[in-house]
């Protein structure tokens, strides 16, 4: 029999259950825990008592699972006070076949109660969809759940949040434009994360009297973050109209701004002439293919901006390294433009540039239009490193 003596401390015993625990919280991770818990009473004990285990879950959309409200809420106790983040992949199903439907509704069903009624509350969400009628009967559902409910629910508290509709998915054809979905966020987050596959970046603007944009819910956002096109941008702009008390913004358009059938409305002349206002952004990260990122700063004025963030995409080629990725030699031209549109010129302290190939007298021509920069960074960047080096101007390479 083991000496109590040379028993490893629960505490110790959690951080090795930490460290061995896969990377991403899904089903193999919950079988990892469920071995554990199943060894002994000590080893039971120590993992329950390893909060850091607990506060995140990953539910990737395979119809053979079937959460139920009150697993969820077992899992996320375990986790103590730390704050906790539910990833969900909705799963997709054979509409010809019943049993998939069956299970299907299941998991949307389960998911709504936890959402709507569950005692535990989470602070973060992500939600993957195959498309609009997903996200619609789910949120319909967790209504229903919350109207009944007698305390602060789940959806309630969520503080982040992210809709991905990325991965194809049944047909939207009948159901209201997309915009609807903004009606159907949670109440009280302040910060919200949006993809949108190619198809929906494609459809054409609705009329402005039909668009649904709460201004209550964007009011609260302090961060946004858009991974689309949409619309040609019109719709970009209808919402950051909205989010005035937003302080960090990103912006990844990958290749398609300009690029797009519908993308000539962020090229328009009134656009240039009255830019969007973000009166309280403070960091703004733009990521496109190549020169696409500046162009992206015509249509923006943030007059308090302090960060500045370019990531021209991934590498290019197998070596990790930036491949053929050249930047746009108008980068110098658009950044002191901006600046002198935006009056940053005091605020303006941090620059990157990630992913691209830029020639040394380009790069000092950008940094010539950074007057009050401190912190300028390069991260898998080529450049005559000699030549910027003799400049004089303090940058991190990464």
């Amino acid at each position: 029999m083991q000496s109590r003596d040379t028993t490893l401390p629960a505490e110790v015993l959690g951080e090795i259950f930490k460290c061995n625990a896969p990377d991403v919280p899904d089903r193999d991770a919950r079988n990892y825990l469920l071995i554990i818990q199943l060894v002994c009473k000590e080893w039971k004990r120590a993992s329950d008592l390893a909060h850091g285990l607990w506060n995140h879950l990953v539910l990737d959309g395979d119809l053979g699972e079937k959460p139920t409200p009150e697993r969820l809420e077992a899992w996320f106790q375990r986790a103590g006070t730390l704050p906790k983040t539910l990833e969900v992949a909705i799963p997709m199903y054979d509409e010809d076949d019943e049993d998939d439907q069956e299970a299907y509704t299941s998991f949307v069903k389960a998911l709504a109660r936890f959402l709507g009624g569950g005692a535990v509350l989470v602070e973060k969400c992500e939600i993957i969809c195959g498309s609009l009628a997903c996200f619609v009967r789910l949120t319909t559902a967790l209504e229903r759940e919350s109207a009944a409910s007698y305390r602060p629910t789940p959806w309630e508290s969520l503080k982040i949040f992210h809709l991905d509709f990325s991965i194809p998915g049944e047909s939207d054809e009948s159901l209201e434009p997309l915009e609807t979905m903004f009606t159907k966020l949670p109440p009280n987050i302040d910060s919200l994360e949006l993809s949108l596959r190619d198809s929906f970046e494609e459809q054409d603007p609705c009329p402005e009297e039909r668009c649904h944009f709460p201004p209550t819910l964007f009011n609260k956002l302090s961060s946004i973050k858009f991974i689309c096109y949409w619309g040609g941008g019109l719709y970009l702009q209808r919402v950051l109209e909205h989010c005035v008390n937003v302080k960090t913004l990103t912006l990844d358009f990958d290749d398609k701004v300009y690029e797009t059938p519908t993308g000539t409305y962020l090229q328009s002349e009134s656009v240039r002439q009255s830019p969007i206002l973000l009166p309280n952004v403070r960091k703004l990260c733009l990521t496109a293919g190549l020169g696409n990122a500046a162009k992206a700063l015509e249509f923006l004025n943030a007059p308090n901006l302090a960060e500045l963030d370019f990531d021209f995409g991934e590498p290019d080629d197998e070596s990790g390294g930036n491949g053929g990725r050249v930047l746009d030699p108008k980068l110098a031209e658009y950044i002191p433009k901006f600046i002198a549109r935006s009056g940053c010129e005091g605020t303006l302290t941090h620059f990157t540039v990630r992913n691209v190939k830029i020639k040394a007298g380009e790069l000092l021509s950008t940094f010539m239009g950074l007057p009050a920069s401190t912190h300028i960074t390069l991260e898998n960047v080529a450049v005559d490193e000699a030549r910027i080096a003799a400049s004089g101007r303090k940058i991190e390479w990464k």
